[in-house]
C-alpha cells in the first residue's frame, strides 16, 4: 500500500512538471489565451468587484436597521430595501464625485492651456541654452536646419498617428462602459441571492467531493471572499483618510486647485506603491499652471501628508484587512501589473494574501504534526 501511494504521488509529481514545462515553452500563447479568457470575463470579473464595494453598506444597514426583524413582512423586505438604498448611496457618492471634479478639471485644462506655451517656450529655451553649452564643451556638432525639421516632421507624425487612434480609444471605452453596464446587472444579481449562492456552492462541493476536500475549498472560497471584501473597504478608508488629510493641508496653506488635488489622491490611492507618485506629479502641473512659486510648497506638503498616511494611517487600517508583509505587497503589484495591467494589481494583492494565509497554515500544521510523537500520531 505504501508503495503504491508512493508511484501514484510520483506519477503525479511528473505530470505536474510535464504540464509546467509545456506551458513554459508555450507562454505566449498561453498568456494570450488567458488574455482573452479575462477579456469575456471582464463583465463578471467587474460585477464581482461591484458587489463586494456595494455589499459593504449593504451589509452594514442590515445589520444595523433592527426593525426589519419585527415581523415577516418586513424581514422579506429587508434585502431588497437595503440592497436599493446601498446602491443609491454608492451612485451618490460617485455623483458627487463628478459634480465636483468635472468643474475642477475644467478650470484646470483652461489654465493649463492659457500658461503652456509660455512654459513651453522657457523650456526649449532653457534646453537650447544648455544643449549649446554641452556642444561647446564637449565639441559636439550643431544640429543643422534638415536635423530641426526633421525632428519637427517626426513630432508631427506622432500627434497625427494619436488622432488616428483616437477612435481605438473611443471603442475600448464603450467597450468598457458596456462592460460595466452588464457587471452592475451581475452584481445586483449576486447581492439579491448571495445565500441562495452559497447554498448551492456548498451542495455542489459536497456532491463532487469527498468530505474533507469539500471542506478545504469551502474555507477557501470563504476565506478569499472575506479578504477580498477587507481589502476593499480598507482601500477606501485608506484613499479617504489620504484625501481629507490632502484636502485639509492645501486648504489650509492656500494651495490651488486643493479639492481635484484630492480627488486625484483618492483615485489614484486604489493603485498600490505608484498612486501617490502619479497624483503628485499631476498636482505639480496643477499648481504649476496656477502658480509656478507654490510647487516647491505643494511638495513639502504632499510629501508630510504622505508619510502620514503611509506610515500611520495605512499600516493600521490593512493590518485588520489583509496580513501580508510588505515584500509580498511588492511582489504582487509588480506580477499583477505586467500580466494584467491595473486590474492585476488591485487583484493580485488579495489573491497574494489568501495564498499567503494558507500557506502559513499549511505550514503550521505541518509543524504541529512534526512534533508530535508516534503514539499522538495514532491516538
Amino acid at each position: 500500500m505504501p508503495n503504491w501511494f508512493e508511484r501514484k504521488r510520483t506519477i503525479v509529481s511528473i505530470v505536474l512538471l510535464m504540464v509546467l514545462a509545456f506551458l513554459m515553452s508555450r507562454f505566449e500563447g498561453v498568456m494570450d489565451v488567458i488574455g482573452k479568457l479575462l477579456a469575456i470575463l471582464s463583465p463578471f470579473i467587474i460585477g464581482t468587484v461591484i458587489a463586494l464595494l456595494v455589499n459593504l453598506p449593504m451589509r452594514f444597514l442590515e445589520r444595523h436597521l433592527k426593525f426589519f426583524n419585527r415581523n415577516h413582512v418586513l424581514r422579506r423586505i429587508r434585502r431588497p430595501v437595503c440592497l436599493l438604498l446601498s446602491v443609491l448611496f454608492v451612485a451618490a457618492i460617485v455623483f458627487l464625485i463628478m459634480l465636483v471634479i468635472i468643474p475642477e478639471v475644467v478650470a484646470a485644462v483652461e489654465n493649463t492651456v492659457r500658461v503652456l506655451p509660455g512654459a513651453i517656450k522657457q523650456a526649449v529655451d532653457w534646453i537650447n541654452s544648455l544643449g549649446l553649452t554641452l556642444r561647446s564643451n564637449l565639441n559636439l556638432t550643431v544640429p543643422t536646419e534638415t536635423d530641426v525639421q526633421g525632428q519637427i516632421e517626426d513630432i508631427y507624425n506622432f500627434l497625427v498617428g494619436g488622432i488616428m487612434g483616437s477612435t481605438a480609444i473611443i471603442q475600448s471605452a464603450a467597450n468598457w462602459v458596456m462592460n460595466t453596464v452588464i457587471g452592475f446587472i451581475f452584481a445586483i444579481y449576486l447581492l439579491a441571492s448571495k445565500e441562495r449562492l452559497m447554498a448551492q456552492f456548498r451542495s455542489l462541493t459536497t456532491a463532487y467531493l469527498k468530505r474533507p476536500t469539500a471542506d478545504r475549498v469551502q474555507k477557501v472560497f470563504h476565506l478569499s471572499v472575506d479578504i477580498f471584501s477587507d481589502f476593499i473597504s480598507g482601500q477606501c478608508l485608506q484613499a479617504l483618510s489620504s484625501a481629507l488629510l490632502t484636502w485639509g493641508f492645501l486648504a489650509l496653506f492656500g494651495i490651488p486647485y486643493a479639492v481635484l488635488i484630492s480627488l486625484l489622491v483618492f483615485i489614484t490611492a486604489f493603485i498600490p506603491i505608484f498612486g501617490p507618485y502619479i497624483s503628485g506629479a499631476l498636482g505639480i502641473i496643477l499648481v504649476y499652471s496656477q502658480d509656478a512659486a507654490l510647487i516647491w510648497w505643494f511638495l513639502l506638503i504632499f510629501f508630510i501628508v504622505q508619510q502620514v498616511s503611509g506610515s500611520l494611517i495605512y499600516p493600521r487600517i490593512m493590518a485588520s484587512a489583509i496580513d501580508l508583509p510588505s515584500i509580498w505587497v511588492l511582489v504582487s503589484v509588480t506580477v499583477g501589473g505586467g500580466l494584467m495591467g491595473l486590474a492585476g494589481i488591485l487583484f493580485f494583492i488579495p489573491f497574494t494574501a489568501v495564498l499567503y494565509n494558507l500557506l502559513g497554515e499549511d505550514v503550521a500544521r505541518r509543524h504541529a504534526l512534526k512534533n508530535q510523537t508516534p503514539d499522538m500520531r495514532h491516538a
